[in-house]
């Protein structure tokens, strides 16, 4: 006998208690309920597979599974086996995880892999119930939810185009299980959010939103044009807050006649309101989704919650918050609080450094020296623990590195990401410490190429290892590698001190970017030829391929140009042996704090056309893994921040 599936499908805060409640008043479900529904098993794989690809259920954009992956492959082997083992204790299982509505194309071809009939139920709610209540319970503001509403309703209505399913109303879940249960009418309060009429999604005014809510509620739904709606939700989206990040770093004074509100009233929070009360702004409030915090004052501003913040207007956001994903999460849903602008943790840092302290005084130069003992101290740990690694990912830095090492982990490959053995040309040195560094460096004359015994040890260590290197588009390293150092601090002296000479911040990050110009190349002297006698510039490289591999000295070297990484998964594949690698895209530059200003900064660039045409006409180590036509894309693009006289 065919076994029976159903699957609940509706975003968070959508009813599922009730959904429960219905399904065990029916008659052919009477055992092993629990062990299906909310399964931790399942969540667990669910969970596992949107982290694999850095995706979280609160995101806006759609998740679209490459099925040729081997880990989409394997997840969905991992599921069937789950179902098969619950299958066999009951006839009928039931199946509701809201992380489902993220993964239904994988769990469709889980279904049509096994002798199991799916039976669907799509269980929505009231738009402003949900927003509510995700209000309450997350701090999620409003507009953000009703965007995560739309999503969700809209991908499930796209996935059972074509199929049978059965459309369900929260309310009408909750008056079935009370009927059924006998028990007290319907609270007020459920789920944590107000019931609301379909009238009420009137005061809204989003078009989107209530077509889509109504054509539910009237069951019209089949009749909706989706790609139509998918068009209208992905244009929503791209209507956002505004980071002022450039603006205030250029001059404070752009803070000025904003309701100040810091998310975050933790210590993070509390060094925020340091900072803006250094730089005179006194007048401020917090935000916090910890309700035991809510209505307290610190430093002189009041603790809001969400609710409470979101009806006021000319708001500034700055969030302060330490953990990354915890940062992301926030700024995603404050970004859709209407007339809100929003200013960095990190620019608000930047800023009150540039013109709070004085980097010509004997402590802030004893900062830096530390700053720097310390980072020579973590490389200089980290030498033995390469030197031990059979797979290395070494490279300059900024060639998208962190994906293919974070990748190789993913799929089990042991490997380190290293950028260098010895300090010829030590930029994070230059950076703090100025004309000390050559000073400071004499005590670590073991990291010089040329102390014979340290550089022998490197290359004994060197033998039949397999190295990762890579090469990209050098003007594009340059700025990148001026932003990383922004975001370590390393690069705050260098800053002060352009800045200080009446410099913007952008002509600061050109005149550093052509400080370090021959950076990229010059790395496969100083450092793979130093450290394993290998000139990549002796050995042919495949332009149109985008890679070659070169074996010298019981050594092996993938050399890949980074604008075709993507089409490499194969070929790391075979070169280390692990047919589960598959790239995963982390490190992305979007997601660090620094972002918006980087974005702000490349729109105000300005570089010197001696500077662009140096890299792109005539230079034989780009004639060497590009061509003419790459360089040619290459020179178009990064002169157009040229500026001609």
């Amino acid at each position: 006998m065919m076994k029976k599936v159903i699957v609940i499908l509706g975003m968070h805060q959508s009813g599922c208690d009730a959904a429960v409640q219905m399904c065990q008043s029916m008659a052919n479900i009477q055992n092993g309920l629990e062990e299906s529904f909310g399964n931790m098993e399942i969540t667990s794989i669910n969970e596992g597979l949107l982290r694999f690809y850095h995706k979280n259920w609160y995101d806006l954009e759609e998740f679209k599974p490459n099925f040729n992956s081997l880990r989409i492959r394997e997840t969905a082997e991992k599921l069937k086996a789950v179902i098969q083992k619950l299958s066999k204790k009951n006839s009928t299982l039931l199946l509701h995880d809201p992380r489902m509505a993220e993964l239904l194309p994988v769990w469709d071809k889980v279904f049509s892999g096994l002798e199991v009939e799916a039976q669907y139920i799509w269980l929505f709610r009231n738009p402003l119930e949900v927003a509510e209540a995700l209000q309450k319970g997350n701090g999620y503001s409003k507009e953000h939810s009703f965007l995560l509403w739309i999503r969700y309703n809209l991908s499930i209505l796209k996935f059972l185009r074509g199929k049978s399913y059965q459309l369900v109303n929260d309310r009408e879940l909750f008056e079935h299980a009370q009927a059924f249960k006998g028990s007290k009418p319907i609270q007020e309060d459920r789920m944590g959010g107000t019931a609301c009429s379909v009238q009420d999604t009137y005061r809204l005014q989003d078009e989107l939103l209530q077509t889509l809510y109504e054509s539910l509620v009237r069951k019209q739904e089949k009749k909706l044009d989706i790609e139509g709606l998918e068009k209208q939700y992905a244009e929503r989206v791209l209507k956002k807050g505004k980071f002022i990040d450039y603006q205030v770093l250029e001059d404070p004074r752009n803070l000025s006649g904003k309701e100040i509100v810091i998310y975050g009233a933790g210590n993070a929070g509390k060094r925020a309101a340091k900072m803006l009360q250094d730089l005179g702004y006194d007048k401020f409030d917090f935000c916090d989704r910890n309700v035991s915090k809510q209505g307290m004052r610190i430093m002189g501003g009041r603790v809001f919650s969400a609710a409470e913040i979101e009806t006021k207007r000319n708001l500034l956001f700055i969030i302060a918050v330490e953990q990354t994903e915890l940062r992301k999460e926030i700024e995603q849903t404050l970004l859709y609080i209407k007339d809100a602008a929003f200013l960095s943790f990190f620019v608000l840092n930047l800023t009150w450094n540039c013109l709070k302290r004085d980097y010509t005084t004997v402590d802030m130069r004893l900062e830096a020296l530390s700053l720097w003992y310390e980072n020579l101290g973590k490389r200089g740990n980290r030498i033995e623990y390469t030197c031990k690694c059979p797979v290395l990912v070494y490279q300059n830095g900024k060639v998208g590195s962190s994906t293919v090492s974070d990748s190789l982990t993913s799929a089990g490959t042991e490997n380190v990401h290293f950028h260098r053995f010895f300090f010829v040309k030590d930029i994070h040195g230059r950076l703090l410490l100025g004309d000390k560094q050559h000073k400071a460096m004499e005590s670590f004359v073991s990291y010089s190429p040329y102390f014979s015994e340290y550089k022998e040890y490197i290359k004994r260590n060197m033998k039949h290892k397999k190295i990762i290197t890579l090469v990209r588009d050098p003007i594009a390293v340059n700025v990148s590698s001026v932003f990383q150092w922004i975001g370590i601090g390393v690069a705050n002296r260098y800053l002060v001190s352009r800045l200080q000479t009446g410099k913007t911040f952008a002509q600061a990050v050109c005149e550093l970017m052509i400080e370090i110009q021959n950076r990229l190349f010059g790395w496969f002297f100083e450092e793979l030829k130093e450290s394993c006698d290998i000139d990549v510039f002796a050995y042919p490289f495949d332009k149109e391929k985008g890679y070659t591999i070169l074996s010298q000295n019981g050594i092996e070297v993938l050399v890949i140009k980074t604008e075709q990484l993507s089409q490499m998964t194969e070929v790391i594949q075979k070169f280390v042996d692990n047919r589960r690698f598959e790239l995963l895209n982390t490190n992305v530059g979007s997601d660090k704090e620094y972002a918006h200003l980087y974005a702000e900064v490349k729109k105000r660039l300005v570089l010197p056309k001696e500077y662009v045409e140096h890299y792109y006409i005539n230079n034989p180590y780009m004639d060497h893994f590009y061509s003419k036509e790459e360089q040619k894309c290459f020179l178009d693009k990064w002169m157009q921040y040229v500026k001609e006289d």
